[in-house]
């Protein structure tokens, strides 16, 4: 008559480990949902992952082609926003040069996992501009954004 207390506790045994199990089959995955819900970033020349920058620097050697005054309306699994494209244009001299601003329309497109980190990135950036366009460029133009440098 032993046999039921030894069975009911075999029973508890098995129930418990069974819940420990799915506890910690469990875990990984709640510790990893906050990555997948973290926003994508854009990543900089000096390669910090920013949301929602204000300014972010399209020609990293030198500076001269960068957006200025973006404001977001939409950031997510693609990002838009408008601002002004600034191009010093080098004349006389890169130093004493003269800054044009275009108006752009900007979408950040392609999200992708950022090597060696936890992060996500945008991986394609399109200019749209509103207005004059640069001399050399097309009204649409498409731009391969890094993970780092």
């Amino acid at each position: 008559m032993k046999l039921p207390g030894w069975y009911g506790l075999v029973l508890a045994a098995a129930v418990a480990v069974s819940a420990a199990g799915l506890a910690l089959a469990a875990a990984p995955a709640a510790l990893a949902a906050p990555a997948a819900t973290a926003k994508p970033v854009l990543v900089d020349c000096a390669s910090h992952g920013d949301v929602k920058p204000k300014n972010f620097t399209l020609a990293c050697a030198d500076g001269n082609d960068f957006l200025a005054k973006l404001s977001w309306s939409h950031w997510a699994a693609t990002a838009s926003g408008t601002g002004t494209e600034e191009i010093n244009t080098c004349q006389p001299s890169c130093v004493a040069g003269h800054v044009k601003k275009y108006g752009v329309t900007v979408a950040l497109l392609r999200v992708r996992p950022r090597p060696h980190t936890s992060q996500r990135y945008y991986t394609r950036m399109k200019l749209t501009y509103t207005g004059k366009v640069p001399k050399g460029f097309h009204r649409h133009r498409t731009i391969k954004l890094w993970a780092s440098i």
